[in-house]
């Protein structure tokens, strides 16, 4: 009922169950601090390690300045120990909702998208919220 509320407030509506799930894939995601690893150390290691890709830091993204390693779910933890062997600290490692296709969101759309999503992270019964708006950052000063 209260993530009803919260989308009925953002002025959406909250689909049925698996509505969207379609749209993203259940990936292993594990970021590093581009600055504690080369390009080359991280590429090999990932990939032999059975990584599906690793994606370099973006300047002007979300995750700039750390690499993106991705892997199948039954990957993951095989690919997370070969790093940690290799003694390359991880700043975060999960299994996530990664989505297919990203939408740019700007302007005055993008800070109530970001206010929806700030909601719905804050309610007690949300685990997890997986989104694919690509939010420019300098609507949200």
């Amino acid at each position: 009922t209260d993530v009803r509320t919260i989308f009925k407030k953002a002025g959406g509506s909250l689909g049925n169950s698996g509505s969207v799930a379609y749209m993203f894939s259940t990936k292993g995601r594990i970021i590093i601090d581009a600055s504690k690893v080369s390009e080359e150390q991280i590429m090999d290691l990932a990939i032999e390690a059975g990584a599906e890709d690793v994606q370099p830091p973006e300047a002007d993204g979300d995750d700039a300045g750390f690499w993106t390693v991705l892997t199948e779910a039954t990957d993951f933890q095989q690919v997370k120990t070969a790093i940690e062997g290799a003694g390359i600290e991880i700043t975060e490692a999960q299994i996530a909702k990664i989505p297919a296709d990203t939408i740019a969101v700007a302007g005055e759309d993008a800070r109530k998208v970001f206010n929806l999503l700030e909601a719905l992270e804050d309610n007690d019964d949300v685990q997890a919220v997986a989104t694919n708006a690509d939010i420019d950052p300098s609507a949200l000063d």
